[in-house]
């Protein structure tokens, strides 16, 4: 009895040993996750060392499949050095796991090796709509960074997964399927069966501030994602950003979004300007790396719930172009703004509501209004040019008209021009703010005007 226990406490210890020395998936660096499966996780957060992104590869008898090519070629070509100081194989796949650029720009290093490149189509459509966009957000933002991507050449996906694949490598098939939305809209996972591992690219980040702030982003699938990837079991997990973990990282991915989906909701509901949200710091996400990533991820909650939050007494179309930034209160008293930006320049639409016990508006209404505001700001100088009237859905509402731009000192900067109309609904007064700023280009700025009066008069009050 004795002798049994005994060899049974051997085994585990070098079972455990062998978990621990062979497979150390506490490291950095190169890793050995599993017999056919290894990991290159990032060793922090700076561009240098590919912005925390973790990639990887399985080796197969006949193939070896990459999973995301890393954020500069250079770091592609450290990791394709790796993958050769472990097997001669022929690098045939590539996959996409999302479009960000720290899993993306390494791509063209391992296509012009032969290797196949796999994505989602929305993965795909997105690598090419912003690569051009980042890139020159780089060169003009941050030059520093820059010069490390002086040499990124976009390589867009070869081949497209639509739902699910399966890939033989020969003595082990890769599993790569689209969840639906998640952390983007084309997500992707790969799955390995055999080894019970899983890549979840940016749907995880293990001690990592997460990118909630994608525009494809959905947070309600997003949490079925890691729902179903937890019932799925696996024994390894390779996140996106941070160390490789076990399958408790999926509960722990959807508290770290549910907190903050129920921290931004509280800020809205307070009326909490998003520039009071930058430092925000949720309990148990003290340690965590990338904090650039909250005043991101709480501009997200904003867009997504501020209409649900609010819950105001109107709706209306504004179109795919003008999309919520902050605001906050709720439907008899609060403040929405919306805004929109491209390259025909930047525009606002703000609608603030309150009670009140009259039933009209006139123009010195909003002269009043007009003159708290700049004795608010200062720093704002507005012009009027005259009144007219605008719809505010099927009201033709008073309004003023005119010119505005930033004081800096004595001297006004260049602005744009403003639209501020006042109208009352039962017994709530609705102030609407349009204003644009083109950087003087006249006729750019009346016609963002025009799309701003155009939404205002899709306005249909819901109660």
């Amino acid at each position: 009895m004795k002798t049994g226990w005994y060899l049974l406490i051997i085994a585990i210890i070098l079972a455990a040993g062998l978990n621990c020395s062979h497979y150390d998936v506490e490291s950095t660096g190169l890793v050995r996750v599993s017999e056919r499966v290894y990991a290159v996780v990032a060793e922090g957060p700076s561009a240098l060392q590919g912005l925390g992104a973790n990639s990887g590869f399985i080796v197969g008898d006949d193939a070896i499949l990459v999973i995301d090519s890393r954020y500069t070629p250079d770091l592609a070509k450290e990791l394709l050095q790796s993958i050769k100081a472990v097997s001669d194989l022929p690098v045939r796949f590539v996959v996409n796991t999302h479009y960000h650029p720290d899993h993306t720009w390494g791509n063209s290093v391992f296509a012009e090796s032969g290797a196949i490149v796999i994505s989602t189509p929305a993965t795909r459509d997105a690598i090419e709509k912003y690569t051009p966009v980042y890139l020159e957000f780089y060169r003009e933002q941050k030059p520093e960074v820059y010069d490390q991507l002086r040499g990124v050449k976009m390589h867009l996906p070869d081949s497209l997964v639509l739902k699910r694949t399966f890939i033989d490598l020969g003595g082990v098939s890769v599993e790569i399927y689209h969840p639906g939305p998640a952390h983007t809209a084309g997500d992707l996972i790969v799955y390995v069966e055999s080894e019970k591992v899983v890549f979840t690219g940016g749907i995880t980040s293990n001690h990592y501030h997460a990118n909630m702030g994608d525009q494809g982003a959905d947070f309600h699938g997003w949490m079925t994602v890691l729902d179903d990837l937890g019932k799925r079991g696996p024994r390894h997990v390779i996140p996106g950003q941070g160390k490789i973990c076990g399958k408790d990282i999926f509960a722990k991915q959807k508290k770290y979004l549910n907190d903050f989906i129920g921290a931004g909701k509280t800020a809205i509901r307070e009326e909490k300007a998003l520039s009071q949200l930058a430092a925000t710091v949720i309990p148990g996400t003290e340690d965590y790396l990338q904090e650039n990533m909250i005043p991101f991820n709480m501009q997200a909650i904003y867009r997504k719930y501020m209409i649900s939050t609010v819950d105001p007494d109107f709706r209306f179309d504004p179109g795919d172009d003008i999309i919520v930034r902050e605001g906050g209160g709720n439907a008899a008293r609060g403040r929405i703004q919306w805004v929109m930006q491209s390259e025909d320049g930047y525009s606002e639409l703000e609608v603030s509501w309150k009670p009140v016990n009259r039933t009209e508006v006139i123009i010195e209404d909003i002269y009043d209004d007009l003159s708290r505001h700049l004795g608010e700001n200062p720093d704002h100088h507005m012009s009027i040019l005259g009144s007219k009237e605008i719809m505010i859905g099927n009201t033709e509402a008073v309004a003023a008209f005119g010119t505005w731009g930033y004081k800096i000192g004595t001297v006004v900067a260049a602005g744009g021009i403003w639209t501020w109309s006042m109208m009352i609904e039962g017994n709530i007064l609705y102030s609407v703010k349009l204003s644009t700023n083109t950087e003087s280009d006249h006729e750019k700025e009346k016609m963002n005007m025009e799309i701003l009066e155009k939404a205002v008069s899709t306005f249909h009050f819901i109660r």
